[in-house]
């Protein structure tokens, strides 16, 4: 290997390292501060939390309805991802099997739609 390359590969995984550091961090920093009093959370909000307090997760449960928001919650996951797959079934059989005008149009709408939520797109926020 030349030296070129090993930089070249150096760099890749710094870059491949701070960007998974920036997708971890807001994960590990939401569950520290769902560990926090409110009175922790309000003096500092980026601290450690002083004592381990799990009355958070006890209020959630028991003050809300939980069981119900996670069954909406997979509802509407499956009822999208089959919407999804039946469209994109559907549009890619026509997309390969007929040539018209304006296919590559819609190819290109739909290839540009595919890091795009659901919700963005209904709402044309996205």
């Amino acid at each position: 290997m030349n030296v070129g390359r090993k930089i070249g590969k150096g760099l890749c995984n710094i870059i491949l390292l701070m960007f998974s550091i920036s997708c971890v961090f807001p994960i590990l920093w939401l569950f520290s501060s769902s560990l926090k009093t409110e009175a922790e959370f309000n003096q500092s909000s980026m601290a450690l939390p002083k004592s381990f307090n799990p009355g958070n997760f006890k209020s959630i449960i028991q003050e809300t309805n939980l069981p119900l928001y996670v069954l909406n919650s997979f509802r509407n996951t499956i009822i999208s991802v089959a919407i999804i797959i039946l469209i994109s079934f559907m549009a890619g059989y026509v997309l390969s099997r007929y040539h018209f005008k304006g296919r590559s149009a819609i190819y290109n709408y739909f290839i540009s739609r595919l890091n795009k939520g659901t919700y963005g797109i209904r709402d044309g926020k996205q």
